[in-house]
């Protein structure tokens, strides 16, 4: 048998100060307790591709932020030093002098180059996750609105079948 709140407990009384208090009856023919089947969650399809947009947001948020600062700090510490165009003023190297010498100033340059475009594209990333979590947020908040419209759609036809059939 399942009970509603208004056969456990036919009134509560709030109180608000030391003046104020409020008696709520409850009539136990229209209280019950609304929830949304499980079901209906997973079979509505807004509601799953919400979901999924606003996991995947969430992830490359996540992914996003944390990479980008990484190779951030991969820049500063391989900063340009300046050296890399001064190199041209010296005379006296050769050609293999100069691969030797000039062998560490080009290895920091590469990395300083692989470092910004893998910045570049964790930005990229980053929004990309901003948008999908947003849009997943936003998708959710009005899934969540039609499927309680539908949900309680359903239960005011069952209650009026109900009332006609009582009625005949």
């Amino acid at each position: 048998m399942v009970r509603t709140i208004g056969e456990v407990i036919p009134w509560i009384t709030v109180r608000l100060g030391k003046n104020l208090t409020f008696n709520l009856e409850f009539d136990t023919r229209y209280v019950r307790v609304l929830i949304v089947k499980p079901k209906d969650i997973y079979s509505n399809y807004l509601m799953m591709a919400a979901m999924i947009l606003l996991i995947l947001g969430i992830g490359n948020w996540i992914v996003g932020a944390v990479q980008v600062t990484k190779y951030q700090k991969m820049l500063r510490n391989t900063a340009k030093t300046g050296l890399e165009d001064s190199y041209r003023s010296f005379q006296e190297l050769d050609h293999r002098k100069n691969k030797e010498v000039l062998r560490r100033i080009n290895e920091g340059r590469e990395k300083y180059n692989v470092a910004q475009v893998k910045v570049d594209f964790y930005y990229v990333v980053l929004g990309g996750g901003r948008l999908f979590f947003f849009l997943g947020l936003f998708s959710t908040f009005f899934a969540s609105i039609r499927l309680i419209r539908q949900d309680t759609l359903a239960k005011i036809r069952r209650l009026n079948l109900r009332l006609l059939k009582n009625h005949s």
